[in-house]
């Protein structure tokens, strides 16, 4: 085997025959989410156009206020389920995410894997990153295109369904990004990490309970420094800070990744001293 770090050329050919080998599943993959979207968030909208298309016509004297409400949002052209819509963006792309690193790991641990070491020889890195862009920059991206696929196709089947009133808009993605970035940030920091958590600990042989302990040291930490009655409000105000926050998940995702990678270098390593003997 070549043991040149990385190679260009080698790497571009790598992703070609494994994009060959993957594309069906990972897009199966899409579509299954694509669907999961679409139900849920089709669900949400329509059933709140069905209750303002009801009280549109009918309004009882215990639900004056909420026909207030819903009218003033209808008028402003704001949907009454963005808020349900938008809260299924972040638990998804962590089903996903950690699906995607599911799917890829047990494509590193089948028999094809020996084959393609023999008949198609990388370095680890290779691997490595292979496996970093199927897991993060591809899973992101494809899950940003899915979710905005659903977004459009929950506003079109509101609008057959209930077409009487005009009640469904698509997310408003740039006022979300002005107000609350670093929230959001924060967020897709906390399903990177936990997905690279997955990653670390998907090598070992207690892949399950390693991930769960590890989640739960940090996690329950994290969450009772929030609680101004368990370490007082001085500290819950310094860490909350979200550009600490982000910065300390980032790093624990970085070593996460680092410790995959060693482990794929050791496997690697010990193949090549097993060929040799």
């Amino acid at each position: 085997m070549d043991s040149q770090f990385f190679n260009r050329k080698r790497f571009i050919a790598l992703c070609r025959w494994d994009w060959t080998e993957r594309q069906k599943a990972l897009g199966l993959q899409a579509v299954v989410i694509y669907a999961i979207l679409t139900v849920f968030s089709g669900f949400y909208t329509i059933r709140g156009a069905l209750r303002a298309n009801a009280l549109s016509h009918y309004v009882s004297p215990q639900r004056v206020e909420e026909w207030k409400a819903i009218s003033a949002d209808l008028a402003q052209g704001v949907d009454g389920s963005w808020t349900s819509v938008s809260a299924l963006f972040f638990p998804i792309l962590a089903f996903y995410l950690v699906g995607t690193a599911r799917r890829t790991q047990r494509a590193l641990q089948t028999t094809s894997q020996a084959a393609r070491t023999l008949t198609f020889p990388v370095s680890a890195f290779e691997q490595f990153l292979l496996r970093w862009l199927y897991a993060v920059p591809l899973a992101l991206l494809t899950y940003c295109a899915v979710f905005v696929a659903a977004d459009f196709t929950r506003v079109g089947l509101c609008s057959l369904i209930v077409p009487q009133v005009d009640y469904a808009h698509l997310l408003p993605y740039t006022d979300y990004w002005d107000g609350h970035p670093y929230w959001l940030l924060t967020l897709l920091n906390l399903t990177l990490w936990a997905q690279s958590v997955f990653i670390c600990t998907s090598e070992t042989k207690r892949a399950s309970v390693h991930t769960v302990v590890l989640l739960l040291v940090v996690l329950v930490p994290f969450a009772l420094a929030h609680s101004r009655y368990a370490l007082g409000e001085a500290f819950n105000l310094w860490l909350i800070r979200p550009v600490i926050v982000n910065a300390f998940f980032l790093l624990c995702t970085v070593l996460n990744w680092y410790t995959a990678y060693r482990h794929i270098l050791k496997t690697d390593l010990t193949y090549v001293k097993s060929a040799k003997h």
